[in-house]
């Protein structure tokens, strides 16, 4: 019953008109299906993979784990490890599908295991899988954006920290300022100041989120202009899959 249930629940034509909004509310369910399991991570999952599409399965996904990592509730789970910072992504508990999200969020869990040390989360992230060492980084880049309170001279300098992560640390960061608010051109200030080699990612990191808010070409067009413009538009535009 759950799992019929949860296929329906975010496929209102009000919902999916909209591809952030859509994205928003099958994360909402992946928590949901979280706390209505007792935080049991594989039977929540599961429930996921039972959902109409693959897109929607991954989508979900982030939800159970980012509840996994920080319980709405308070509550305890036993699907994280003191010692292997990176589990549950890199367990058998975790199949490739779901990865994607368990990595993106990896390191919320690793930075406050090591004292808010920089240095040795980035070292944690290249432990990571083959593979999944730029999406960890890319975690790595929300949260420095978060402990920034999205500054862009702040995440510059954070990001700095990631060594040869850095430029999925500013992927990260530049997008989680977008998923902040889709108006903040601190994410422009961001990406014009970086290191030219780092560039052309953080203006398609840009365009990544904006493409999500307009489902037309004009309307990312448009949107790329107020943060781009030559070089930086193109990759932009590219970024919002034009």
């Amino acid at each position: 019953q759950v799992a019929d249930i949860a296929s329906t629940v975010c496929k209102a034509p009000s919902i999916e008109a909209n591809a952030f909004i859509y994205y928003q509310c099958n994360h909402g369910l992946g928590h949901g299906l979280m706390l209505s399991t007792g935080h049991h991570l594989p039977q929540a999952l599961d429930y996921c993979h039972k959902l109409q599409t693959e897109e929607d399965s991954i989508m979900c996904s982030g939800g159970v784990f980012m509840e996994n990592q920080s319980s709405s509730f308070g509550l305890k789970t036993k699907w994280l490890s003191n010692k292997n910072l990176l589990y549950p992504c890199n367990s058998k508990l975790v199949d490739r599908r779901d990865k994607l999200y368990c990595y993106l969020l990896v390191t919320s869990h690793i930075l406050p295991s090591v004292g808010g040390d920089w240095k040795k989360t980035a070292d944690w992230c290249r432990r990571s899988e083959p593979g999944w060492v730029d999406t960890c980084f890319e975690s790595y880049g929300r949260d420095v954006s978060g402990n920034a309170v999205q500054d862009p001279g702040r995440i510059r300098e954070l990001c700095a920290m990631a060594g040869s992560g850095e430029e999925s640390c500013l992927y990260g960061a530049v997008r989680d300022i977008l998923n902040n608010n889709s108006r903040d051109f601190g994410a422009k200030e961001l990406c014009e100041n970086v290191q030219q080699k780092f560039r052309a990612r953080c203006y398609f990191g840009i365009g990544s989120i904006l493409g999500t808010q307009h489902a037309d070409a004009a309307g990312k067009q448009q949107a790329c202009a107020e943060f781009a413009k030559g070089k930086d538009y193109e990759d932009c535009l590219d970024g919002a899959g034009r």
